[in-house]
């Protein structure tokens, strides 16, 4: 994702997970599958669920989680249909003509991740028109500014302060000439933006829907919440900002501080490689970290579907009836998935409905030793699937909310990468309580007991995340007081 866009990454991943499939089929020992149905997948499979989540998080903004419910959805809804319709093409066309099938079928992901249009497309094509179009309604020599939607939902009012004797602001949507201005990691303060001008005063309040712009000689972008300022004179940015009434260059601002805000550095060569390929700051939040504990304490609360249908052969269910039991689990994860985006966010935080449901989940496992029968077991996958949900629906969200837009690829990084890493760990050990046991109460009784304590975990996350926000706030509108 550093090098590649979401596009290029979900097209090579569908290419890897056809190939995957389709050398599988000439597999004459355990190893070959191993590597092929295993290792390739499963690079394939990265390579096309990590930047769809990306994507999706960025084009999103106030449904973001209900957008990635309804993604990872499309997962539990997959499995749902392809099981049953690979056992009747296994029936019908015996191994390798089903593997060949479901290569077709994979093959889809290509055309389906062309269709993908990343944000930065659009901003290509914009760069392409302003080439193009010479002759344009403003000066040449003064700056545009353009202030867009946040993308993450943390911005709600950055104030921007147009310093120029002949400054001038008007709403349109299709700038001829403009220079797009993001900002991240950002309190919402208020709902809309404050322009103001030491020639021509503008003072007007917009909702975040609008998109404004302003030329003048001089343009200044105020960021409250990180303490960053950048400055644009005649369309280059300055290093720095002295914000007591007096710019680098001698003309005047309608300056908000007494002291000075370096510009946020940049990328130097000194930095290793690792740095310049992940961001390591996002371990610098505590919030994150304690994030990052809790999902990789949370996930394995899936893999007990696999056991269920041996769990309910050892009470005596016929083997068909079993097997239905994991259409069950998947439906309640739909479900689950699906409620979670919808709910969560305005209603409750994120992070609450995840910890409360893993906590729900947990306790669940916890009594699988006293369901005997299968409506008991049906019911179980039923609320296992629901609750046991949420944290797949939801993580892509909560990640885009702690770290923002710009760093959710980190992020994500470091959570498939946890669970990769605890779902390869968790599996054979799932397997010795089985051996040593006799049965699956033990892995049962593991596995549960993990959630519940990855629940308190994710809640101790929130409160993390909530005293930090609150902090920030308070700060920034006792700034904003003293400059009024």
């Amino acid at each position: 994702m550093k090098y590649f866009s979401s596009r290029q990454c979900v097209v090579i991943g569908g290419f890897i997970v056809t190939l995957s499939l389709i050398l599988s089929t000439f597999a004459q020992c355990v190893l070959h599958l191993i590597f092929t149905h295993s290792v390739l997948m499963g690079i394939g499979l990265a390579a096309v669920l990590g930047p769809s989540l990306i994507i999706t998080g960025q084009y999103f903004d106030v449904r973001r989680g209900m957008a990635n419910g309804l993604h990872t959805a499309a997962a539990s809804l997959g499995a749902l249909v392809l099981a049953p319709f690979f056992t009747y093409c296994t029936d019908n066309f015996l191994l390798k003509g089903a593997l060949l099938i479901m290569a077709g079928l994979a093959f889809h992901i290509v055309p389906a991740g062309m269709l993908l249009r990343p944000p930065q497309l659009y901003e290509k094509w914009a760069h392409r028109r302003r080439k193009l179009n010479k002759s344009h309604d403003l000066d040449p020599t003064q700056t545009v500014l353009l202030m867009e939607e946040s993308e993450n939902g943390l911005i709600g009012g950055a104030s921007v302060v147009v310093a120029s004797d002949h400054a001038s602001l008007f709403k349109s949507s299709k700038p001829k000439d403009a220079l797009s201005v993001h900002s991240y990691d950002i309190p919402r303060l208020s709902n809309g933006n404050k322009f103001h001008s030491n020639g021509n005063i503008h003072d007007q309040r917009l909702s975040l829907k609008d998109k404004v712009y302003g030329s003048a000689d001089v343009v200044m972008v105020l960021q409250y919440g990180k303490g960053s300022m950048y400055s644009l004179v005649n369309g280059q940015k300055s290093n720095s900002l002295h914000l007591n009434g007096t710019h680098s260059n001698g003309s005047l601002t309608n300056g908000c501080a007494d002291h000075e805000i370096p510009r946020p550095a940049e990328n130097t060569k000194g930095k290793t490689s690792v740095r310049n390929f992940f961001n390591v700051s996002i371990f610098q939040k505590s919030s994150y970290l304690f994030f990052a504990i809790g999902f990789t304490m949370g996930v394995p609360v899936v893999i007990t579907v696999v056991y269920l249908p041996d769990v309910a052969k050892d009470c005596g269910i016929p083997s068909d009836d079993a097997a239905l039991l994991v259409s069950i689990y998947m439906v309640g994860e739909i479900i689950g998935r699906c409620g979670s985006g919808f709910f969560s966010g305005k209603l409750i935080h994120r992070q609450v409905v995840i910890a409360c449901g893993l906590f729900i989940a947990g306790v669940a496992q916890n009594l699988v030793r006293f369901l005997q029968s299968f409506w008991y077991l049906a019911i179980f996958a039923i609320v296992n699937g629901v609750f046991g949900g949420p944290i797949h629906g939801l993580y892509a969200s909560v990640v885009a909310d702690m770290l923002g837009i710009e760093n959710l690829r980190s992020g994500l990084c470091v959570l498939q990468l946890s669970q990769g890493l605890i779902w390869s760990a968790i599996l054979p050990v799932t397997g010795y309580l089985r051996d040593v046991s006799g049965d699956y109460m033990l892995t049962y009784h593991f596995v549960g007991s993990l959630t519940i304590c990855a629940s308190f975990v994710l809640l101790i996350s929130h409160y993390k995340l909530k005293d930090v926000s609150a902090t920030v706030i308070e700060v920034d509108i006792e700034e904003i007081d003293e400059t009024d």
